[in-house]
């Protein structure tokens, strides 16, 4: 026996303990980069080749497609809120609000 080598059942396990810890690290890494592919893709700008690349992962992986599917839940929400999202009649019916609020402050219409 080699000095420091183990025997029975411990033997391989700081190995397999490393494969698993690496494994984490690489399921890590993996997520952050999606990530950061899925904030590219939503602002359009993945070349064809990069968004085939995030699609096909994202098929395989339930994790990264989970963590995208929160991503662009969020951003739909966001941009639902935002007035530069609205049509034309969401866009009147929200300054005509406006317009009412400011007269209910100064209800001669100065400011």
């Amino acid at each position: 026996m080699v000095k420091g080598e183990q025997r029975g059942p411990q033997a391989g396990r700081h190995e397999h303990i490393e494969a698993i810890r690496d494994f984490e690290n690489m399921r890590k890494c993996t997520r952050h980069i999606i990530k950061q592919l899925v904030k590219i893709a939503m602002n359009k700008t993945l070349s064809r080749e990069e968004q085939i690349m995030l699609e096909e992962h994202l098929k395989i992986c339930p994790d990264c497609r989970e963590m995208a599917e929160q991503m662009y839940a969020e951003r739909a929400a966001r941009d639902k809120e935002s007035p530069a999202r609205l049509t034309g009649a969401e866009r009147e019916e929200l300054k005509s609000k406006v317009l009412e609020r400011i007269k209910e402050v100064e209800p001669d219409g100065s400011m």
